[in-house]
């Protein structure tokens, strides 16, 4: 059992809480925004955001950033 949970910044990107979740193998991460908890995003939260309609995957994840609005 990993006692170590991955937590993810206000200002994070797509792709870095992406490889957090794959790094830590989860679904989840804690959102934190200058020690405050602002909420948990899932794995299906970032995808949804980074697959807009009309564009690839692998075009959106390096460039977009996640709004963590909670």
């Amino acid at each position: 059992m990993n006692r170590s949970l991955p937590v993810a910044d206000g200002a994070d990107t797509i792709k870095h809480a992406l490889q957090l979740m794959h790094r830590y193998n989860t679904r989840y991460l804690a959102v934190y925004h200058e020690f405050y908890f602002k909420g948990v995003v899932s794995e299906s939260d970032l995808l949804r955001r980074a697959v807009q309609p009309g564009q690839m995957a692998a075009e959106a994840l390096p460039t977009h950033s996640y709004g963590w609005a909670y």
